[in-house]
């Protein structure tokens, strides 16, 4: 009796001890009745809270929250070691084991109006913008001044100079530097844009001109303001067909050749020689080409008493 008595007290005393402290234990289909104040899948301890399958270690949740996937010491809130793809089922952003961000099908970058498309890690300013307004994408540099830009149209702007390198493609419109030289590219090849101005053509002080045919009208910038030739610099040989003046005449007789270093001086409609200058209708210096001959101006001597009008052996 004695023996069943102390069986008796023993039990009870371990059901007693077993039932203050009984826990709801987590069922694997699930629990009810759970107060999130109370009921917590975790640890109390400074302990972390470590997930597995297939007895492997799948992701870990350190005593002070840290999340790791692939990584048992993970150092941030979320650090993952391993790939992650975020998206719809044909269009998403993914990021590699090595650490390549992308997209794949019709995922895509997108960015509001008028916000920063990324900012450089030192300084909050500079970096790529995207600017609405003016439909376009810039570069800004740390006080958010636009150093480049491309619009929607193509057009561009570039606040300082551009370097070009040297390039083999062949496109044409392509532009590059040999090191010596800037050459353009064109259907048929390469060709000098600053000597012989592109590819034979002049260059600005005209100084690699050959014997040039002209098909335009050779012009000046402005009416009375240009001069052909100088006082110091002139023209050797002139030939003309027709002299128009500005009054809207022509003189239309042939000028013979005359004495190098003379010259003609035309004022108005009136030509002067300047020299042994001859045109077929004027007088020669005997006056002996002259006809009948109607002079309707004043016949002066060049100086006071020092000309005849004929002489003692030539009598008018």
């Amino acid at each position: 009796m004695k023996t069943h008595s102390l069986f008796f007290y023993a039990w009870a005393a371990v059901l007693l001890v077993t039932s203050a402290h009984a826990q709801t234990p987590w069922y694997i289909t699930g629990n009810s009745g759970t107060s999130a104040s109370t009921n917590f899948l975790g640890t109390t301890d400074n302990k972390p809270l470590v997930l597995r399958t297939n007895n492997v270690e799948r992701m870990r949740i350190t005593a002070a929250g840290k999340i790791g996937f692939g990584t048992t010491a993970p150092t941030t809130t979320f650090d993952l070691i391993g790939t992650f793809k975020a998206g719809g089922a044909t269009g998403y952003c993914k990021i590699d084991s090595t650490g390549n961000f992308f997209f794949t099908g019709d995922g895509a970058l997108r960015i509001q109006a008028n916000k920063y498309c990324f900012k450089l890690a030192v300084g909050s300013k500079g970096g790529m913008y995207y600017d609405k307004d003016n439909k376009r994408f810039e570069f800004r540099d740390t006080f958010a001044t636009r150093t480049f830009s491309v619009n929607f149209d193509g057009e561009g702007y570039l606040k300082g100079g551009l370097q070009l390198g040297n390039s083999t493609s062949t496109t044409a419109g392509t532009i590059r530097w040999t090191g010596t030289d800037f050459e353009g590219r064109t259907t048929t090849g390469w060709v000098s844009l600053t000597a012989g101005g592109g590819g034979g053509g002049a260059n600005t002080s005209l100084s690699n001109l050959t014997t040039t045919s002209i098909n335009q009208d050779l012009l000046p910038s402005a009416t009375n303001t240009r001069n052909l030739g100088s006082s110091s610099l002139r023209w050797k040989d002139l030939h003309l067909h027709n002299l128009i003046f500005s009054n809207g005449t022509t003189q239309t007789t042939a000028f013979v050749p005359y004495t190098a270093g003379s010259g003609i001086s035309i004022s108005g409609t009136t030509i002067t020689n300047t020299g042994d200058v001859n045109a077929a209708d004027d007088a020669n210096t005997t006056l002996s080409n002259l006809g009948t001959t109607s002079i309707n101006q004043n016949l002066l001597p060049s100086a006071n008493n020092t000309r005849n009008l004929g002489s003692s052996s030539l009598n008018w």
